[in-house]
């Protein structure tokens, strides 16, 4: 078994950030207590309070994350590898929803997705911004700028299906290869109105229509968002029938015949 000993130098002003070690040794006992194939498992966590450090000792991922995976190899060949990555994402996130309370990620993006390529299998990770939403719902704003949900910029509370939208904007970059909005138009929305009820440009890439309505549903408004069981039993995910596949093997035998009668 392979481990990732993590650890974190912290300053003196972040040492004495409550808040902050709270996050951090939350995430590390958080993930202690979930038990699934595709989140990443933490085996120990610790405070140095002597040398002002913080330890995780994790399973280890040699191929990285899914962006270091996209920036090298700009998007991923085919929508089999896609299908497969989203269906063990979309397992990962349901555990998490189906606890009680729910837990609610809150920062899912392509760095928190990690890569065994040895094995194909994803794992999801960082949990330091994770929730129990033992409310109901919440309206802390957390997330990645350009992955987060538009209600979670909008403040007026949200529920587990933020994750949802922030998987869909996973789903878009790994089909297209680039990430949903441009450093440009990031820029112009420094206030945090990227992403807030507009759809990423990007999204007009995406030329397979069962894709296109696959990601437009985890966009949708938060109430119109499927759940990640929901989004398992997709057409987008789903298994091609025999059928189909023998109704297009007869078309290409069709067509073949046509050109040997024109050729010859």
């Amino acid at each position: 078994m392979e481990i990732a000993w993590c650890k974190t130098e912290l300053t003196e002003d972040l040492f004495n950030n409550v808040e902050f070690l709270e996050l951090l040794l939350a995430e590390g006992g958080l993930l202690k207590l979930l038990d699934h194939e595709n989140i990443v498992k933490c085996y120990d966590s610790w405070v140095d309070e002597e040398a002002k450090t913080i330890h995780m000792i994790t399973e280890y991922f040699p191929s990285g994350n899914l962006s270091r995976h996209l920036r090298f190899n700009h998007k991923l060949k085919g929508n089999a590898a896609i299908k497969k990555w989203c269906i063990q994402i979309l397992n990962a996130i349901a555990y998490l929803h189906s606890q009680t309370p729910p837990i609610v990620h809150r920062d899912i993006k392509p760095e928190n997705i990690l890569i065994n390529g040895k094995t194909g299998c994803v794992k999801l990770a960082d949990f330091g911004f994770a929730l129990s939403l033992e409310q109901g719902t919440c309206n802390q704003i957390y997330g990645e700028k350009g992955y987060v949900a538009p209600e979670i910029l909008e403040g007026n509370g949200y529920d587990e299906s933020v994750d949802i939208f922030s998987f869909g904007m996973c789903v878009l970059e790994m089909i297209t290869g680039g990430p949903p909005y441009s450093d440009v138009e990031l820029e112009l929305n420094k206030g945090g109105e990227a992403g807030v009820n507009v759809d990423p440009p990007e999204l007009s890439k995406v030329k397979d229509k069962i894709a296109y309505a696959f990601i437009s549903k985890c966009l949708a408004p938060s109430s119109e968002r499927p759940s990640a069981i929901e989004l398992l039993n997709d057409p987008f995910l789903a298994p091609r029938s025999p059928s189909i596949l023998r109704g297009r093997f007869q078309s290409l035998v069709r067509l073949a015949h046509w050109l040997c009668s024109c050729l010859f």
